[in-house]
């Protein structure tokens, strides 16, 4: 499909996506020329998704690239509404909108770990979110406690991509 030297507004496109999900190193410019940079570039990202490396970004590397980059900008928006959460870090009895999402993560997380752990969907820091906290600090190797601060939720959050980006990867 694109190949080095070729233009448009698609390698554009694919040099966007490259800056986001790729490696910076490679000091990819949306500028629109499939130059060597961003060959070079699309060479890292097809040896990190076990595809054979060749440079050219045919329809199965665009559509990892693409899907990689979608998860990159959801990514975004939860770090940076979780950028917004003022009052980190929660405790028991907390009530606050955020413990609804970190609730969310947890749950996720703990159905993926393999434990069947119901957490009710609420914005109260209950005793149910107490557990699934104490779990997931086990799990990260985090010192025991019930708080949930910037390293859980960056852990936790870190942890929810790369299992979306396993199970995309899984599913193709």
């Amino acid at each position: 499909m694109y190949r080095i030297y070729n233009k448009s507004k698609a390698i554009r496109s694919i040099q966007k996506y490259l800056m986001a999900v790729g490696n910076p190193t490679f000091n990819v410019v949306p500028n629109g020329i499939y130059d060597e940079n961003t060959r070079l570039s699309v060479i890292d990202f097809q040896n990190n998704m076990s595809i054979k490396p060749s440079g050219i970004v045919d329809s199965t590397t665009f559509a990892l690239l693409y899907k990689e980059y979608l998860l990159f900008i959801k990514k975004k928006k939860f770090r940076d509404t979780v950028g917004t959460m003022k009052n980190l870090p929660y405790l028991p009895g907390d009530i606050n909108d955020e413990i609804r999402n970190v609730n969310a993560l947890a749950e996720k997380l703990l159905n993926y770990y393999g434990f069947t752990h119901r957490l009710r969907l609420s914005n109260y820091y209950s005793e149910e979110t107490r557990r699934a906290v104490n779990i997931l600090r086990a799990i990260y190797l985090l010192e025991p406690s019930a708080m949930i601060d910037e390293i859980l939720l960056s852990r936790m959050l870190d942890d929810v991509a790369s299992i979306e980006r396993f199970e995309k990867i899984k599913n193709i």
